[in-house]
């Protein structure tokens, strides 16, 4: 690894695995008109923040078990081996982490069970903080990384919003939760379809 520490910053839903339909499908059990689309709308700013607006409005209400049952869904799916590859080849030079408006808890232990946990430096989930912002600034400043040598990669809005206040580069992916026209819309650095086009687009970003 070089003397320069460069980092990959994570977000786990709908990046490393695909999990929109599964929290899509809990939320509907106590929102019996949620749509798709406002669903998506919740994730076009911080998840909680919108979330907690839109309970305290009577219009959203959280489901007692919901994270207990995303973890028993969650142990089905599999991080496919082309983002596994990716991984592999990005850890030796880079310090990887994982920024999640999820449980650090069920995250860290379903890295485990695929293997991989040990790829990432730290997993940061909503134990640590509601923000991303937040997050990202804690991994910076405990890392000692400079903001132009960090990238976030997500499928999110909000989460390209979250970045761009900390000051670091964002990649946008196409298999998640955000179609092109969202992601494009608040100016991510990089859009990908593949999770074959993301080195490329982080040399680029970070050389």
């Amino acid at each position: 690894m070089s003397n320069v520490t460069k980092a990959i910053l994570f977000d786990f839903d709908g990046v490393l695995v695909n999990t929109t339909g599964i929290w899509f499908e809990i939320n509907k059990v106590h929102n019996p008109n949620l749509d798709l689309e406002t669903y998506k709308e919740m994730s076009a700013g911080n998840y909680h923040v919108r979330a907690e607006q839109a309970r305290e409005s009577g219009s959203f209400v959280f489901h007692p078990e919901g994270e207990q049952k995303y973890e028993e869904q969650l142990t089905q799916q599999k991080v496919e081996e082309d983002l596994k590859n990716v991984i592999s080849s990005l850890k030796s030079d880079h310090k990887l982490f994982i920024v999640s408006s999820g449980s650090e808890k069920i995250i860290g232990k379903y890295l485990r069970e695929q293997n991989i946990f040990d790829d990432f430096t730290e997993v940061l989930g909503h134990e640590f903080h509601h923000s991303k912002e937040e997050k990202i600034k804690h991994i910076l400043k405990t890392h000692q990384i400079e903001p132009h040598l960090a990238v976030m990669i997500t499928d999110t809005s909000g989460d390209i919003q979250e970045a761009k206040l900390a000051k670091v580069k964002s990649i946008g992916v196409l298999w998640g939760l955000h179609d092109n026209d969202m992601l494009a819309l608040v100016q991510p650095d990089r859009i990908v379809t593949f999770p074959s086009e993301l080195n490329q687009a982080i040399q680029e970003l970070l050389q």
